[in-house]
């Protein structure tokens, strides 16, 4: 699996492609940027397959989310909504940091409006 790592003006952006075998880890300088910015969208659109343990997915995100960062993830096929409701919920995320959508625009619009926190 590899990813691109995108900035935009309020929030960071990995976008994930191919096969999902392990939580990605960011590189050094990309999780300053993260940790700067304090949200983070991981996209998995062009996922194809995933091959993981979806506990190492969630506990990934949790210690992201223990450093202050919104994390938003946008899952728009069905399985991998699901397999991720399942790591959010292995990682403890149900909270203000961390958000799972099915669509980009709405992943972004809650990053981006930190008011929205209630939007599930």
């Amino acid at each position: 699996m590899s990813y691109t790592f995108l900035l935009h003006e309020r929030f960071a952006e990995a976008h994930l492609t191919g096969v999902l075998e392990a939580p990605e880890r960011l590189l050094p300088e990309e999780l300053a940027e993260v940790i700067r910015i304090g949200a983070i969208l991981y996209d998995y659109t062009d996922i194809e397959r995933l091959a993981f343990d979806a506990w190492a997915v969630g506990d990934a995100a949790r210690r992201l989310a223990e450093r202050g960062v919104r994390i938003a993830a946008c899952a728009p096929r069905a399985e991998w909504y699901g397999v991720g409701r399942q790591a959010a919920q292995m990682g403890n995320l149900e909270g203000p940091n961390f958000r799972l959508f099915r669509t980009r625009g709405e992943a972004v619009a809650w990053l981006i409006h930190p008011e929205w926190s209630a939007a599930k």
